[in-house]
């Protein structure tokens, strides 16, 4: 088989795959659960970059502002807990552009009350580009951006079963809630070979449209933008000769994120009950939008230099909510990345 014919075969089951993923989200947004470093950047011409995660997210306090919540207001949920996997497939089309395809599937959303609501399944699809605008080979230094579109894969929201009716499940633990939007992301890296350190700042803005019809009647119902900012620094481990083959494929990473999320916006209906509906300003909802700084240790072992395993925590350092929000305690990942160059096939 030739390298372009192998090249078409694995782009259309990366479609057809894609077509059945979904992006990711949080109980309160509809951001992206993040994992690893293995994306940034930009790989070279002819390389076929496929990653993949799973990450457990935990959440069990509430906080109204920035301060622990302990009546929960009208809220009862004991705690809330998630269980996702994605896979990400990027081309590098030349040595400077490349195209990727970032999909999920929520095993499980689940909050608990007295009796547990629980949803699951696919969500959104984001599809992109990725241009290095700048790279200085002996500065080691590069600018990479990303642009792309966020696609629901679902028409209608997730039904369940509750004793002898069907009812929709509640938008909390939903896999998606209908709405399109813009995917925008700045990377900046730079590297210090001698002293095996690179420096990563990555800037994440999520832009949502309004909730389409067929999702709670949430046509009228706009969800936060989201800015992330995060920065690492990455250290490769060395050790004494003798000891080397303990540490040479090990690299040892620290991030700190800020994930700042928008307030939520309804457009209330002014006449209810009326054939043509009227509906008023847009305003922003109560319990929506928050602050998140994070701490995010991270470990990577490398394999043949084509492989990449991590392992990653996040631990939030300050969080401040609006209204009383369900807050993040913790949340673990880890993160399988596969190179394959097919350069190599010429």
């Amino acid at each position: 088989m030739t390298k372009y014919r192998l090249i078409s075969l694995i782009i259309c089951v990366a479609i057809g795959f894609s077509i059945f993923e979904a992006k990711a989200q949080c109980f309160s947004s509809t951001g992206n659960p993040i994992g690893g470093t293995a994306n940034m950047g930009i790989m070279n011409k002819n390389v076929l970059r496929f990653n993949t995660f799973y990450k457990n997210s935990y959440s069990g306090r509430y906080f109204l502002g920035d301060k622990l919540d302990t009546g929960h207001g009208h809220i009862s949920a004991d705690y809330a807990v998630y269980n996702y996997v994605a896979t990400m497939l990027a081309f590098g089309l030349t040595d400077r552009f490349a195209i990727e395809a970032d999909a999920g599937y929520f095993i499980n959303k689940t909050k608990v009350f007295a009796s547990p609501i629980r949803g699951n399944g696919f969500s959104n699809i984001v599809l992109a580009g990725k241009y290095n605008m700048y790279y200085n080979s002996a500065k080691r230094f590069e600018i990479t951006g990303k642009l792309g579109g966020k696609i629901p894969l679902r028409s209608k929201e997730q039904i369940v079963r509750q004793g002898n009716a069907i009812v929709s499940n509640h938008p909390d633990v939903q896999p998606s809630l209908g709405n399109y939007g813009l995917v925008g992301q700045i990377y900046l890296i730079k590297e210090t070979p001698f002293t095996g350190m690179r420096y990563f700042l990555m800037l994440n803005y999520e832009h949502n449209f309004q909730s389409k019809d067929g999702f709670f009647n949430m046509k009228h119902y706009k969800f936060g933008h989201s800015l992330n900012t995060s920065f690492f620094v990455s250290k490769h481990l060395h050790m004494p000769p003798a000891l080397e083959w303990l540490t040479e494929h090990w690299t040892v990473i620290l991030q700190v994120r800020h994930e700042h999320k928008w307030q939520n916006q309804l457009r209330s209906q002014l006449n209810p009950g009326a054939d043509e509906a009227i509906y008023g300003d847009w305003e922003k909802t109560k319990n929506s939008g928050s602050d998140v700084f994070f701490i995010s240790p991270q470990i990577n072992y490398t394999i043949a230099e084509k492989w990449n395993l991590s392992l990653m925590a996040d631990f939030p350092l300050y969080q401040r909510y609006n209204g009383i929000q369900l807050a993040t305690d913790y949340a673990f990942s880890f993160n399988v990345s596969w190179d394959i160059d097919f350069n190599k096939y010429d």
